[in-house]
């Protein structure tokens, strides 16, 4: 609400043409708006009582929380006595401040709870807080720089007894001697002191089984299952080990010195290699050839059947059903040159 008065402080009626109307400006001249404005005249009748309704819901986006607003008059005039005789007679009254207001901007701190209106603060105005009312005490709250006396029970958490009595136990001291003289069973949860001071800071090696032992030489070396080795499909080295009374190592070969094992086939007895079969080659070999391969080829062109021709030179299969390589050859009156096998 608000009055307007002519020059001698009487309630005068606000008129005029253009009609008068309102608007809003945000954070002074940011920006404007009409929107959602009311203004009422003469209210009940009341010579110069304006009233001014403001819906904020009209223009969410210009009425937005964390601004200041002014509601300005537009237009319109006062009359200046009770009988207008002239235009001289009227105030034009168009940009006159009606009323400001602001929200969530700078009001004063409020409760949700109406009629709680009031904080207690100690004198030099720090805030009073009632610990039984903050939220989410199940999480862990950090007291920085806080001295908590005549704690007697903390909830999940180490449990002093007695406090004041014996070794200090509200102090660090106290607290060790509570926890080094309790029972395990009373920190047995999944994943607590007890179970991590047991199983993971101190404790010895344990065995995947329970009730097994591991064994190990007098100077405390592990002894260890060969067969149960994992991934001995891959190389293993075994470098500066001596291996005695190897009879086969597979896929290996022995060095003399800081043996290492390598992938091959399989180290057997000289008389085994010389009597492993070769077999009969279907064509000539390719460089780079194996040992084998070689061998073959040379048992075939020195033992298989040949059939010559002026112009070529066959490598046929044992049995004559085949041929295993040709050559080409060239005849000179001196000089018989032959090709490579193909």
């Amino acid at each position: 609400m608000f009055t307007l008065t002519d020059t001698v402080g009487r309630p005068s009626s606000l008129g005029g043409n253009p009609a008068p109307t309102l608007v809003a400006y945000r954070n002074a001249f940011e920006s404007c708006s009409t929107a959602g404005l009311t203004l009422a005249i003469n209210c009940n009748g009341l010579l110069g009582v304006q009233g001014v309704a403001i819906n904020t819901n009209s223009d969410p986006a210009f009425y937005a929380c964390g601004n200041q607003f002014q509601i300005l008059l537009r237009n319109g005039c006062v009359t200046t006595s009770l009988v207008i005789a002239s235009p001289q007679d009227s105030v034009c009254v168009s940009g006159y401040v009606i009323t400001r207001f602001s929200l969530n901007y700078s009001s004063a701190l409020r409760p949700l709870i109406h009629g709680c209106n009031r904080v207690a603060t100690t004198q030099t105005g720090a805030v009073r807080i009632n610990w039984a009312e903050i939220e989410n005490k199940t999480a862990v709250e950090a007291l920085s720089c806080t001295t908590i006396f005549g704690v007697t029970q903390l909830t999940n958490g180490v449990i002093v007894t007695g406090y004041g009595v014996g070794a200090n136990p509200g102090t660090e001291q106290g607290i060790a001697c509570t926890v080094w003289n309790s029972l395990q069973a009373n920190y047995d949860v999944c994943g607590s002191f007890g179970v991590l001071l047991d199983c993971r800071t101190s404790a010895a090696v344990q065995p995947g089984v329970p009730n097994r032992r591991l064994d190990i030489t007098a100077t405390g070396a592990a002894g260890i299952d060969w067969g149960n080795v994992e991934n001995k499909t891959t190389a293993n080295d075994l470098d500066c080990t001596t291996l005695f009374k190897v009879h086969s190592v597979d896929n290996a070969i022995l060095a003399d010195a800081c043996s290492a094992i390598f992938s091959v086939q399989r180290v057997v007895d000289p008389d085994t290699i010389l009597d492993k079969g070769i077999a009969q080659p279907a064509g000539v070999f390719a460089w780079p050839a194996s040992v084998r391969n070689i061998m073959g080829w040379l048992g075939a062109i020195s033992s298989n059947c040949l059939r010559q021709t002026a112009t070529v030179q066959t490598v046929r299969l044992r049995d004559d059903s085949g041929a295993v390589a040709t050559s080409n050859l060239t005849c000179e009156a001196t000089t018989v040159h032959r090709g490579s096998f193909t």
